[in-house]
């Protein structure tokens, strides 16, 4: 389960941690909210991959379009404390980060990192400030759930163990042995879901701690790692006195239950952690204003069709690949054309030429929507390659997330519903997760479809689809609108969104009685 939350952040004094998951939608008014909660993720990602784990950075130029660039323009105006927040969840693993800093920089100071691993309770604090790491292990793992006996590890490796045989089966949704499995994983989860509120709701308490000092210059691993080994060092040396008759120091009982639990335990956590945050990439996609022009150059860094054709052009498609196979699917569906060619000029610029119906013109020619779509597609089907190589070179999928700003510009209400579709396939097929801002009523219409078409509301089925709906009121909290079995909402948009078509029909009605009048 993934969540994102913060304080002090944009607008937000509080966003209380919201769900996000395979396809989720942000809607509402402008300047609600949507933008910040895409910032925070971007801000949180990038931090991770950087090489300064006391800087948390706000402007430099991978974060243009977060365009935060300051300190201070981060800071909520109603904040009482000069504190930035960001908690996020990610699988198994809650992440705190406290942030402070002076208005004019370019990056925060990062006060205290905390990741807890959720399963296991083990929790790695770090104090930036001091350059102290506290290992701590909390009681919680021991608990069982009554109606299965198991301990929650034992769980949790069950429910791993259905998904990966899910992922690969080839058996069908509607066989019995599909629907048994996801059953039971639905059972499992929803069991896991209740423990662990259980131990939110109260501080689980700690069974024992260990910390230690680090240096600058260290990374999040070698911390961990370093800790780790002075405290086995510690132990050894304290375990000898205890076996000489010298009196041991006071922490003795805290490093014997370090050692008992398993000391490599807590090195491996962590490294699974760091990898699975590492591996977790954001592809952002900004609301487009590309230009229509016969040439794309290559160095125009600011023109995201160019580079996404550029992208295109470097995979060098083959005829058969699935790439390239998605790309003239969903070129026919957006009415775009049947096939495509990229030619390079001069190793500067690119050409782009569609053909539908054995006629050629140039992507420009087809208008705005046209070129809206087309870089949608290109995108995804470059980052559907990315997946592909790193299965390959790793055996390792990743998380990956495409953020999307108004996918729906410039096209006709027929071919934004079709967007619905598109993130649906790339989704269900190639693994790829959405969140996506849009003021597209067709778009949410169109998944309302889907979900009851596929009854994705009902169970075994899981649905891919979210939306969450920002209110404008800036002291009220976005709310998750959840899809029924007939894919009808459990509840009302706020005004001016899915009411505001009738309500001008409405209108026009009583305009229309009262000129007859």
């Amino acid at each position: 389960m993934n969540k994102i939350g913060f304080k002090n952040f944009r607008r937000f004094k509080e966003l209380k941690d919201l769900e996000y998951k395979g396809i989720t939608f942000l809607v509402g008014r402008n300047n609600s909210g949507k933008s910040t909660l895409v910032k925070a993720l971007i801000l949180i990602s990038n931090y991770f991959k950087s090489d300064n784990i006391f800087q948390f950075p706000f402007g430099n130029s991978v974060l243009e379009d977060a365009n935060i660039v300051t300190f201070g323009r981060a800071l909520c105006r109603n904040a009482k404390e000069r504190e930035i927040e960001f908690s996020q969840s990610i699988e198994n693993y809650s992440i705190v980060i406290t942030i402070g800093g002076e208005p004019e920089m370019t990056y925060g100071f990062v006060r205290t990192l905390k990741i807890t691993e959720t399963t296991g309770m083990i929790e790695y604090s770090f104090d930036l400030l001091s350059k102290t790491l506290r290992i701590a292990k909390l009681n919680g793992i021991q608990i069982n759930l009554s109606t299965t006996g198991k301990p929650i590890m034992e769980l949790m490796d069950r429910i791993e163990e259905i998904k990966n045989y899910l992922a690969t089966t080839i058996l069908k949704k509607t066989s019995r042995e599909f629907i048994e499995l996801n059953s039971e994983l639905s059972d499992l989860e929803e069991k896991i879901e209740l423990l662990h509120e259980i131990q939110d709701a109260s501080a689980p308490e700690i069974h024992f701690t260990v910390e230690g000092e680090f240096d600058l210059g260290m990374s999040l691993v070698d911390i961990v790692r370093t800790v780790i080994s002075n405290t086995k060092s510690s132990h050894d040396i304290e375990f000898k006195k205890s076996q000489e008759g010298t009196e041991v120091s006071e922490i003795f009982d805290k490093l014997r239950g370090f050692k008992e639990y398993n000391p490599d335990r807590f090195e491996t956590t962590f490294e699974h952690f760091f990898n699975m945050i590492r591996n977790f990439s954001i592809e952002y996609l900004p609301a487009s204003t590309a230009k229509q022009s016969a040439l794309f150059a290559i160095r125009d860094k600011n023109n995201a069709l160019a580079q996404a054709i550029h992208e295109t052009y470097q995979l060098k498609l083959t005829k058969g690949e699935k790439e390239l196979l998605f790309i003239e699917k969903w070129m026919k569906k957006f009415e775009i054309g049947d096939v495509f060619e990229i030619n390079m000029f001069a190793g500067e610029a690119y050409e782009f030429k569609v053909k539908s119906h054995e006629v050629e013109i140039h992507l420009a020619d087809k208008g705005m929507g046209s070129v809206q779509a087309m870089l949608i597609i290109l995108r995804i089907a470059c980052i559907i390659r990315g997946v592909r190589n790193q299965i390959y070179e790793s055996g390792n999928i990743g998380s990956h997330l495409i953020v999307i700003e108004e996918p729906e510009l410039n096209l006709h209400p027929a071919l934004q519903s079709i967007l619905a579709e598109l993130f649906l396939e790339a989704n269900q097929h190639y693994g790829l997760n959405f969140i996506v801002e849009t003021h597209s009523e067709y778009i949410l219409r169109r998944t309302q479809v889907l979900v009851a078409n596929n009854e994705f509301a009902k169970a075994p089925n899981d649905n891919p689809f979210t939306v969450c709906y920002f209110v404008k009121e800036i002291d009220q909290q976005p709310y998750a609108m959840t899809y029924l079995e007939d894919g009808t909402f459990n509840r009302n948009f706020g005004d001016g969104f899915f009411d505001e078509a009738s309500a001008s029909t409405l209108e026009l009605i009583k305009l229309r009685r009262t000129n007859k009048n």
